[in-house]
């Protein structure tokens, strides 16, 4: 998939930075709004395989891969820049044109056991490689001769999610009239995550 993103919007630039004489909250004279444009473009191939095989007539094994994105929200890549705080902490933030989509590689596997054609045992496990992860952050940045906290989305740290999945359902078809509706199910999922 060829992604083609243009963020465009106005920003106001700043023309002066002062403080009220006793306070020290920052006042900023902006000039005319100035309409800005900022073009980026990334390529992702998203390949996904499924694979089941019968190990036997009641066992089946199951294999996934897939890679999959989730892009930035369109407020995340404005052009926009906020400033305020004090002269002690001044303050910026903002959106960002220059995120990634966040990107995670799937791996999945799993053993069912059919009792009967509606009962069944199941164990699986799944690893999940996560890069370019969105997250708020803030940072020094310099700006008009001063360091400002700038807090806008960044593309983050890399990481992993990772886990064993246990599943069973067990119907009682065998009972008699509207008894054989009947069942219980039950599920348990172990999460590792960094």
């Amino acid at each position: 998939i060829k992604t083609d993103v243009l963020s465009s919007g106005f920003d106001t630039p700043v023309t002066s930075i002062a403080n009220t004489p006793g306070d020290d909250t920052l006042q900023y004279t902006y000039g005319p709004a100035t309409a800005v444009a900022v073009r980026s473009s990334y390529v992702n191939a998203l390949p996904s395989a499924n694979i089941r095989f019968n190990v036997t007539e009641k066992l089946l094994a199951r294999a996934a891969f897939s890679q999959t994105v989730t892009r930035p929200t369109l407020t995340d890549l404005g052009v926009n820049n906020d400033f305020g705080g004090r002269i002690s902490v001044p303050q910026s933030s903002g959106g960002n044109p220059s995120l990634l989509p966040f990107k995670s590689t799937n791996y999945d596997v799993s053993v069912e056991w059919y009792v009967t054609p509606v009962s069944y045992f199941s164990v699986g496990g799944f690893y999940k490689d996560l890069s370019n992860f969105l997250e708020l952050q803030t940072l020094p940045v310099n700006r008009f001769g001063r360091v400002f906290q700038d807090t806008r989305t960044r593309n983050g740290q890399t990481g992993y999610i990772r886990g064993i999945e246990v599943g069973a359902q067990y119907a009682f078809d065998w009972l008699p009239g509207f008894a054989s509706g009947f069942g219980v199910t039950g599920n348990y999922t172990y999460v590792d995550s960094k």
